[in-house]
């Protein structure tokens, strides 16, 4: 099942979870990196200065627009963009 990672409202956003929540069991994600070439940058999901301030906080990738640092450690994305995550 493809489920975007951004969605435009809560409803959306709620229903796809509802329908993931029957119909998987695992989710195959994919492990995303912070070079200006990211997909999420090339996609305009995030602005190539976002990315900047994630890779000044020292975060090497994302999962599920979750970024973390070399360690595993999550960074947190509501100092980046206090909009993130409002769902």
């Amino acid at each position: 099942m493809y489920a975007p990672i951004i969605l435009e409202n809560k409803k959306l956003c709620d229903s796809l979870v509802n329908e993931v929540k029957k119909a998987c069991t695992i989710a195959i994600v994919g492990i995303g990196n912070m070079f200006a070439k990211s997909s999420l940058v090339q996609k305009n999901y995030i602005l190539k200065s976002e990315a900047n301030i994630f890779q000044n906080k020292n975060a090497v990738g994302e999962v599920c627009t979750h970024y973390f640092d070399i360690s595993g450690n999550i960074k947190n994305n509501q100092e980046i963009n206090p909009d993130y995550f409002l769902y």
